[in-house]
């Protein structure tokens, strides 16, 4: 009777590809030692590849690559080491296939016979080996991004080495703090210009065309840093090039060679070089824009500043992208490879959750005092970050351009969400083929638990609602406002007094008015006379002065009409909300201008909203409730009901507290002082309390309302999110 293959903790799939390989380190491969967080590291470089970092246990497998044994053999002699010294910490084969994969991808290897294949998808447990300590991504090229090596730097960088001494020296040290104070100073001082600025130009044509030119650059000179970073301090720099970034070419160079010095610090100030490059040209940009007269000068100034400093601190210094902030950080805190680490850390809880297997010590990373911490958090943060990131990019091309926002929007979902759910699914896979029989069901479980568990809260139903905010509205009627223009006179009530239709609230006096009034009725008097002198003697003047005092007296009925309105009376009986009502005497009112209004007992306080118009259709379907809430949550919800939309889309939004420059949510035209022209196309919905209530806020008030739709799948509602946000976005003619 055949044996189940009982499971083998140490066994890797991927095995059977590279057992008989006889690899050997390159002749040319150097070797250097450094500590961090009292662990040795072995840094390995071949003369004109990128650097590989090792620890000890992972270089305890470069070190015995001598082109004689085979990888099989290898790994049998390190079992037998570990037995003969008592360690319960053998390598396993992945182990192995990941310090090797590393090696060749960084050109230390080389092989004696040519091998059947050279690439094991895997990845190495505790290898540090990006290629460039610049801003660019990792030498495996991904969908955003392609890195094309054109030349050898070298001989320039030594021809310029004098500058970088100059550079990274006590007299520049000084000399960049100067700069940087400079920059702070104009922040401070002109932090509102630079905001308006930005609000009113940074999208337009021009600027695009400029940035996009500057850009490349910037980055130049960035990129630049960092080589002489490396060459002040005894590296060679062996490799430039450019990366197509989103098809922008931004210029890289090689500066892994910092990986071998010894001192942190050092090594820290090669990856802070780009940003402190890239800081002192933000502060002569700024003050280029700030100092020189309207033209091509000013508007570089300005898109150097903004390239060089909001978009170098956004992101070049941000420690949750694989940039010149995470290596700084990485040295400054002895965290080598913390991304990787990070990910492989999840990784190993999640295989070993799988497979329900305790674990040993082979399965750990090795994990130095204060560092599990970081490895707990920076995978999650920097995910969410760099998903965070794309969302926000992608909108803001696709306001631009709608074809390349979508492909953008593509190339960033593979990336960040389809890509690992395909890799979450494939290892709970493995886990379950490779299980041990004994232990197949458990892991089965869990893999099926991994695998529906997301499916079934994607696809059970969840709450739906749709939050808007609106402000509190009266119907016309209910307003307090003049129908001309005038000075306050007389304010007969107050705040809170009772009052009938028609009684007299505010008195207005406009002597203008009056005067014109006075002028009329002299006028008309005078054409009365005419029209009596000339009656039997001349018709045809008789006829004119009829005409005459027909005008005037039109005239002077419109004046006495206006007259009128200058007592600004109540259109109902009710409760009278004057806030200013002390403040009101000798004030200039123009027609319109909202005063306050009247509230019948017991009425019901009705809310505006201005919803976009994509939106207007789920406000279509049937709503189980509606709930208003004040903006500031001070009082409970109150139940309303949806009363009436404008019956068409429109740009004038009814108050200016919807805006997004007053708080609100909603977009208006920079041109618009007054905030109520909206730049997208929004339909008035008018909602209004079930109850009436005493402690509603004041007219004008910014609320919230809730429309409660019942239940959906989270997947439709993703889905309709996203059409309506794509509907707004990606229509730049709109």
């Amino acid at each position: 009777m055949v044996q189940p293959a009982t499971f083998n903790p140490l066994a890797s799939p991927q095995w059977h590809r590279v057992a008989d390989w006889r690899p050997r380190l390159s002749d040319d491969a150097t070797v250097n030692r450094l500590w961090l967080r009292g662990e040795r590291w072995h840094v390995l470089r071949a003369r004109g590849g990128t650097a590989c970092r090792l620890n000890a246990a992972a270089y305890e497998v470069a070190g015995r690559l001598d082109g004689r044994r085979t990888l099989q053999q290898l790994w049998t002699l390190l079992e037998h080491q570990a037995v003969e010294h008592r360690r319960d910490d053998p390598p396993s084969q992945d182990d192995i296939v990941a310090v090797v994969t590393q090696l060749q991808q960084h050109g230390l290897l080389a092989f004696d016979a040519p091998a059947a294949d050279r690439s094991p998808a895997l990845t190495p447990l505790q290898i540090d080996g990006p290629s460039s300590r610049a801003d660019t991504p990792p030498r495996a090229n991904s969908l955003l991004a392609w890195r094309l090596p054109l030349w050898d730097p070298h001989r320039l960088l030594t021809a310029w080495a004098p500058l970088g001494r100059a550079l990274f020296s006590p007299t520049g040290a000084v000399l960049w703090g100067l700069l940087f104070m400079a920059l702070l100073a104009g922040l401070v001082l002109h932090g509102a210009a630079l905001k308006a600025h930005a609000h009113t130009w940074i999208t337009t044509p021009r600027y695009l065309l400029l940035a996009a030119l500057v850009y490349p650059l910037i980055k130049a000179w960035h990129e630049l840093a960092h080589g002489l970073a490396v060459q002040r301090w005894g590296g060679e720099v062996r490799e430039a090039g450019i990366t197509l970034m989103l098809l922008m070419p931004i210029p890289y160079v090689d500066a892994s060679a910092a990986h071998c010095f010894t001192r942190a610090r050092q090594r820290a100030l090669v990856s802070a070089a780009g940003i402190l490059a890239e800081l002192a040209l933000a502060a002569l940009g700024l003050w280029a824009w700030r100092l020189s007269p309207p033209g091509l000068l000013q508007d570089l100034g300005f898109v150097v500043w903004f390239t060089a400093g909001v978009s170098t601190l956004l992101f070049n210094a941000n420690p949750l992208q694989r940039l010149d902030g995470y290596h700084v950080m990485t040295d400054a805190l002895g965290l080598p490879n913390l991304a990787l680490r990070s990910r492989q850390w999840w990784g190993q809880r999640l295989r070993r959750w799988l497979a329900a297997q305790p674990g040993s010590v082979s399965d750990d990373l090795t994990e130095t005092p204060g560092e599990p911490p970081w490895l707990i958090a920076y995978a999650p943060l920097a995910w969410i970050f760099q998903l965070a990131l794309w969302t926000g990019l992608t909108w803001w091309i696709g306001s631009v351009s709608a074809p390349l926002g979508a492909l953008v929007g593509l190339l960033a979902a593979w990336q960040f969400l389809m890509a690992p759910a395909l890799r979450g699914m494939r290892l709970a896979w493995h886990s379950v083929l490779f299980a041990g029989s004994g232990q197949a069901a458990t892991p089965r479980y869990r893999a099926a638990a991994l695998l529906a568990l997301p499916l079934l809260a994607l696809l059970l139903p969840w709450p739906d609602a749709r939050v808007a905010q609106g402000v509190v509205w009266a119907p016309d009627q209910a307003l307090v406002r003049p129908e001309v223009d005038g000075f306050v006179q007389t304010v007969h009530r107050t705040d809170g007094s009772e009052v009938r239709q028609g009684d007299l609230i505010i008195t207005l006096d406009n002597p203008r008015l009056r005067a014109e009034r006075e002028q009329a009725q002299a006028r008309l008097a005078q054409a009365e006379q005419n029209q009596f002198g000339h009656m039997g003697l001349d018709n045809a003047k008789a006829g004119q002065a009829g005409d005459e005092v027909e005008r005037l007296g039109e005239r002077l009925a419109h004046l006495d009409e206006q007259q009128a309105h200058l007592e600004v009376r109540a259109q109902r009986a009710g409760r009278v909300v004057l806030p200013q009502a002390q403040d009101l005497g000798g004030r200039y009112l123009k027609r319109g201008d909202l005063l306050g209004h009247v509230m019948p007992p017991g009425e019901r306080t009705v809310y505006r909203l201005a919803v976009p118009e994509q939106d207007m259709q789920d406000l279509a379907q049937p709503l189980q409730r509606i709930a208003v809430q004040s903006a500031d949550l001070s009082q409970a919800p109150q139940t309303a009901v949806l009363l009436r939309d404008g019956g068409g889309a429109g740009l004038q939004l009814p108050s200016p507290a919807l805006s997004r420059e007053m708080g609100g949510d909603i977009t208006t035209d920079p041109a618009d002082t007054s905030h109520l022209k909206a730049l997208r196309p929004v339909v008035l919905v008018d909602v209004q309390s079930v109850k009436a209530s005493s402690q509603d806020p004041p007219l004008g008030a910014r609320v919230w309302v809730r429309f409660d739709q019942g239940w959906s799948p989270p997947v439709a509602q993703l889905w309709r999110w996203l059409r309506h946000r794509i509907g707004e976005r990606f229509s730049p003619s709109r």
